[in-house]
């Protein structure tokens, strides 16, 4: 019981800062008040930036497209395929234009055809380099344009 309270405690959300591959993550040189997950040598904020596909990249080509594209702030949001279990997914209306986001929040490939209503749409990003049409990956989330 102690060892499963232990692994879903807010604890392990309160570990030093993993800044480096270094002694404690590169948080301290002294003794930290709690112990530096013992991953830090592969996940910490330098692995994060020298991997152009980490996450840190990923949240600043969303960033950047937030920028770019209005429809993704003012654009008029409505719910899609409310009924599903396993996707996630809404449009935005603006100006005449529209934005599908659709997310597989599963560990299994799903069907989702949502795309299919935005012939000739623009891909504006996607957490996978191809995809099958018709369907959604693992874990996959995919932004288009139409």
């Amino acid at each position: 019981m102690m060892r499963c309270l232990k692994t879903i405690s807010r604890d392990n959300a309160r570990t030093p800062v993993q800044w480096d591959d270094s002694d404690n993550g590169g948080f301290t040189t002294g003794i930290p008040w709690i112990k530096v997950n013992p991953n830090y040598r592969e996940i910490n904020a330098r692995a994060e930036l020298a991997d152009s596909d980490s996450v840190f990249h990923y949240y600043r080509k969303l960033i950047a497209l937030r920028k770019q594209h209005d429809i993704i702030v003012y654009g008029a949001f409505v719910g899609r395929l409310e009924d599903s279990g396993s996707v996630y997914a809404y449009e935005r209306h603006c100006k005449g234009r529209r934005l599908l986001v659709a997310c597989n929040f599963t560990d299994q490939t799903v069907p989702c055809d949502a795309a299919e209503e935005f012939p000739g749409a623009k891909e504006l990003i996607c957490n996978y380099d191809e995809h099958v049409k018709g369907v959604l990956k693992p874990y996959e989330a995919r932004v288009i344009l139409g």
